[in-house]
């Protein structure tokens, strides 16, 4: 029988090929630098997910992940950088839209990447939390995936001065620190004391709204957004297969399908405008 774990790892490598594929191919003019960030943040991101989960203990990957170091899959450990380096090159051209700071803009779009992923790797059993939330993922769950994602972008401007292994060294801690703290943050100063979650569905409801209202919002402005189609194709094809997940696995869940739907249209409305473009 084939399950979610026998073509995670396979299909998790083919998307980080093609993500590099497309910035080597379509983004020359910045893929030296772009690949040292991201070789950079591979042992970042081991070191912050693994320590996460020896010090707290809120989930755990499923048995069954061929390739592991100690506690963390090597797959989800090369994709991790990924997802927060297509967010910054994202959050760059979005900004000249809205005036947002990019920082911000970054952990919006990794938190909206987390709870699309966590949901359906969740209910397909990559994963599993120990504590409570929609989803069967606590809000901390999708907040942090921001949190690290914030840290790991200001250490790598932060040591960019910096040259040889003083830098890596500087850039690993400084991230994983960065990250604990604005967890134990989070989660003593909010998260720690919010008992009530809505039901599946409602939270499912908001989702769409907000979704839809995003759709809006860039369908609707004069300003075109310079956002190169095969960045967002790449990024898609991350997307497609979590969708794929849930139709295969989990199509009877109405309420997950709603929510996971509901990230759609923003994306949608930022081909249409990024194809517009001459």
């Amino acid at each position: 029988m084939v399950t979610p774990l026998s073509w995670a790892e396979p299909v998790t490598l083919g998307v980080v090929l093609l993500y590099l594929g497309v910035q080597k191919h379509y983004f020359t003019d910045r893929f030296d630098h772009f690949i040292r960030s991201y070789v950079s943040l591979i042992p970042a991101a081991w070191f912050c997910e693994n320590t996460v989960i020896r010090a707290y203990g809120f989930y755990a990957y499923a048995d069954g992940w061929k390739v592991q170091i100690d506690q963390t899959p090597v797959m989800v450990v090369i994709i991790w950088p990924i997802v927060v380096l297509s967010a910054v090159s994202l959050a760059e051209r979005i900004r000249r839209m809205v005036p947002i700071p990019e920082t911000a803009l970054v952990f919006a779009l990794v938190v909206a990447d987390a709870a699309l992923m966590e949901a359906i790797a969740t209910s397909t059993g990559l994963w599993s939390w120990t504590v409570r939330g929609p989803f069967g993922v606590p809000l901390v769950g999708f907040w942090g995936w921001g949190c690290f994602a914030v840290a790991s972008v200001v250490m790598l401007r932060r040591t960019r001065d910096l040259r040889g292994w003083g830098r890596l060294v500087v850039l690993w801690a400084g991230s994983c620190v960065a990250t604990h703290v604005l967890l134990l943050v989070s989660w003593w100063g909010c998260f720690r004391w919010i008992e009530w979650f809505p039901d599946n569905t409602m939270f499912a409801a908001v989702a769409v709204v907000f979704g839809l209202g995003l759709a809006a919002m860039a369908a609707r402005t004069r300003r075109r957004l310079s956002v190169p189609v095969p960045e967002l194709a790449a990024r898609a094809v991350a997307a497609v297969y979590f969708f794929i997940l849930l139709f295969v696995y989990n199509r009877e869940n109405g309420a997950l399908i709603l929510f996971s739907c509901a990230f759609a249209p923003p994306y949608l409305a930022l081909f249409t405008t990024s194809s517009d473009q001459g």
